[in-house]
Formats: structure tokens, sequence, C-alpha cells
């Protein structure tokens, strides 16, 4: 199909360059006023062309609509602006991401300024996920407020997967403490991110120091190749064992600069550059090693080099380090969630969110540590949502607990106890009993009966009844709680968390 020429003024002859879009549509454009606007376009326009015969206008084919693209280029161009605003957002955030693909930053305070011009009801939360994700701090503000009061911020949107969690977090903290007490959050869209050391992101710049050894077992004479971590340690391993345990490191041996020195002696002694730093290097070929394994204490240490094992495509790391992970869920959940979420370990999300339903909903939501930054807002609203889904499922268990009661195990109460409580077959205890687990509505997990206090309160129950009640076997009462408790596992194992 003949491609389409675009509307004026994007059609003149004169135009040197043109840029055709997936819809097929032709703009014809100065090349000068998109190298003014994007450094992207510079670049690409001072590069050496072809040698063509005659005079043939560059085409540039890009992957984004026309309407994207003229919305985009009318920005730049000294003529009228388009029509971009709070009633289309899903087009403001298409225009958005190009002007970050090709970036043309006049884009970004033009179609602010323009959305919040226009920021009406029925839209908010979807305005606010765009205007985090592209630093749009005013519109993000405005858009908080709006989504507090349209009651929007606790819904779903498939933009939720492209914010980052701890922006997702601000807007429930203002809706937590209401709008009147914005001044409380400085910022909605930042990514203030302070991680622990053993938690941070590798940085790619090599320290400017001299080069050192690294401590055994990666001291060896008689090893022949040297990787380098971006710290200027020096790492003396074996080629073969390298090679075999990491494919990315493999080619990176085989397509490394070789010096006079390593061309004579077959590649001996050829230094590798590592973009990690030793404290990650060091455990991780540690990993490849037939040796002791490394000594891991953090769990975010621990993603950070499940992180990089990933990275390096070191299979039999991965495997080791995913399973050691997991002796770190119970002592952290909440931090390990969300490590394990941003990562997609399904299997560990799950395990961590089943704990956290010992937790209230409104620790969680209120809870803020620095890894919200890396997860997504879907985690988030995912853990949100499975606790509150576990809450009624669990809820509806709590109302009727006939199933207790009617088992003939523990029929061990008395007939004077059950004539107390009229209308049932059950103990006079068991209205209080009922009355405590209303805990239930609040922590939907098994550990909320069978472990605190529970055992004891019920035993406080029971011996302000009946001599026989008093006399019964404590391990029939807490066989009751475990029964419990047995029961809320089924019922929450049903729901699932992706």
């Amino acid at each position: 199909m003949a491609p389409k020429s675009a509307p004026p003024p994007f059609d003149k002859a004169d135009g040197d360059v043109i840029i055709r879009t997936c819809d097929n549509v032709e703009f014809r454009v100065y090349r000068n006023i998109l190298s003014l606007a994007s450094p992207f376009f510079e670049s690409m326009f001072s590069l050496p062309q072809p040698a063509t015969s005659g005079e043939i206008t560059q085409v540039v084919p890009v992957t984004e609509t026309s309407t994207t693209i003229e919305a985009l280029l009318r920005i730049c161009y000294p003529i009228d602006d388009p029509v971009i605003s709070s009633e289309s957002p899903t087009h403001a955030r298409d225009v958005l991401e190009a002007a970050s693909k090709y970036d043309i930053r006049i884009v970004f305070p033009f179609i602010e300024r323009n959305m919040l011009s226009s920021l009406s009801w029925g839209q908010s939360l979807l305005v606010y996920t765009i205007a985090c994700k592209y630093g749009l701090e005013d519109l993000a503000r405005n858009a908080a407020w709006r989504a507090v009061y349209d009651r929007a911020v606790e819904s779903y949107l498939p933009e939720l997967e492209d914010m980052s969690a701890g922006c997702y977090y601000r807007l429930l903290e203002l809706q937590r403490i209401g709008c009147q007490n914005a001044y409380q959050i400085p910022k909605f869209c930042h990514r203030d991110v302070r991680l622990s050391d053993s938690g941070k992101k590798e940085s790619s710049r090599r320290i400017s120091v001299q080069p050192h050894g690294a401590p055994s077992p990666f001291d060896s004479s008689d090893a022949d190749l040297i990787l380098e971590s971006l710290d200027m340690m020096q790492f003396h391993v074996y080629r073969k064992v390298i090679e075999i345990a990491s494919p990315v490191l493999k080619n990176s041996i085989w397509t490394a600069p070789m010096t006079v020195e390593a061309t004579l002696f077959y590649r001996s002694q050829l230094t590798v550059a590592v973009q990690l730093d030793s404290k990650l290097l060091s455990p991780l070929l540690q990993l490849c090693y037939p040796a002791s394994l490394p000594h891991i204490d953090d769990v975010g240490f621990a993603f950070s080099l499940l992180d990089a094992a990933r990275k390096f495509e070191m299979e039999r790391a991965s495997y080791i380090i995913q399973q050691h992970v997991k002796s770190f869920v119970s002592a952290d959940p909440y931090r390990f969630y969300f490590l394990a979420a941003s990562r997609g370990l399904k299997d560990h999300a799950v395990q961590s969110a089943r704990l956290l339903l010992s937790r209230t909903i409104d620790e969680l939501k209120s809870t803020y540590i620095a890894e919200l930054e890396e997860a997504n807002a879907a985690s988030y609203y995912r853990l949100l949502e499975f606790h509150r889904r576990c809450t009624t499922a669990v809820g509806e268990l709590e109302r009727s607990q006939d199933h207790l009661f009617a088992r003939k195990e523990f029929g061990w109460w008395c007939n004077l106890c059950t004539n107390h409580a009229p209308w049932t077959n059950h103990p006079s205890w068991s209205v209080a009993f009922k009355d405590k687990t209303k805990a239930l509505l609040e922590r939907p997990s098994k550990t909320t009966v069978t472990g605190g206090g529970m055992f004891v309160e019920l035993v406080r129950l029971i011996s302000q009844c009946c001599a026989k009640c008093r006399e019964a076997d404590p391990s029939h009462t807490y066989a009751l709680i475990e029964s419990l408790g047995e029961k809320i596992d089924e019922v929450t194992a049903k729901i699932d968390l992706y």
C-alpha cells in the first residue's frame, strides 16, 4: 500500500527528511527543527549517510502512529499546538512515551500544563500513573487529590504495571492522612531510593584506583584468566571453569582485546573487566567453583547476587541462590515480597504474601521501605487485594464456627455448659471464644489463633465454666484452636495472588 501524506504543514516538498509512521503516513519535516528539539535526532543526522545517486530524501521509519507523531511535531514546530488534555490521557501517554524515546524534553512541561488545566473527574488514577511515570510532579499531586476525592485510589489499572510501588504508597498515604495534610508528602513521583549497601543496585562506573589482588582462592599463580571488578580487584581464575559457568563471560573472554603478552602465550593472563563490584563478584565466583558456599546474611544482598547470576546467565548459581533466599522470607516477609515481586519470582512472592496475612491491611498500607521504589504498583495492589479477599473468606469462617463444635472429638464439655448457650449445642464459653476470633477480620492468618495468647485466653474462658470443663485436658483446648487454624489455611489456600 502506498504511503499517505501527512496533513499540512508536514507535507511540504522541501522537507529534507521523511518520518514514516507505523500506519504508513509520511511526515516531511526539517532536520534543523528536529535537531534543535531532540538530541536523539541530532545524533542521528550527524552520522554519515550512504552515498546515493540523485536527490533521495532520507526516510526514518518509526513505530508510533501518525496521531502521536503529529502531536509530537506540533509541539516542536512554531505552529498551532495539538489538543492534549486530561480527558484523553492515553493519547497524552503515547506522546510522552515517544518524547521520552526521542529525548524531546520540551514535550513534558507542555503536556503537564495542558493536563493540569483540564483535570476532570473519572480519569484521575490513570492521569496519576502517567504523571508519576514521567516525573510530572505538579500533575501527579493534583491527580492524587482528585483520585482520593474520586475514591479511585484502590482500583486496578494496567498502567499500575508501569508505576513504582513507592508512588502507589504515597497515594495510599494521601488517602490515609487526608488531602488537607498533603503538605506532609513532599513529592509523589520522586525516586529517592535509599537502599542498604547490601541491596544497592550496581553502578557501571569503574573506580579509579590501582588494581589489587583478590583473597584466596582467587589468587592462584597458575590461573590463566583475570576478572577485574569495578573497584579494580583482580580475581585470578581458571578460564575453563568460568566459560562453563557463564556463557556471557565466555563471550567476553573471547572478544576481549588482547595484549601482546596474551597473544604470545595463547591468551595467557588475559584480563577481562566485569561490571560488578568485588562484593558481588567474589561470592558469585565462589558459586562457580566446587568449594564451600559463600556466606549470605542479608536478603537484599541475596537478591542482588541473584540479579548478577541472571545477568551472566549462571544457571547453577541462580538455582542455588533462589533456594537460599527462601530462608529469609520469615525474617522480613514485607521486604521479601517486594524484592521477589520486582524480579518476577512468583512462588517466592506468594510465600511471603501468605505470611503477611498475619498483619492488618492498614499496616501493609502504611509501611514504607526503599524497596517499594524498585517494585511496580501492580504488585502492591495485588498484595492488598489478596489480603482483602482472604479477609472476606476467613470472615465467613469466623461468623460460623459450627464446623468446630460439631466435631465429635471436641464434645468434651458438659451439658450444663451447653444449656447456657441457647439455640445451640455449643458450650457457653463459645460465645466469648467467637468474640476473640473476630481478630481474624483484620489478620486472616492461622497464626492469629494459634499464636500469641489465644490458647491462654481460651483456657481462661473455660476455667470460668463448670467443674467438668475446668478439668478438661488442655490438649483438647489446643486441638480446638489448631483445628480452626487448619480451616483458615484451607480457606486461604484457595485464593490466588496472581
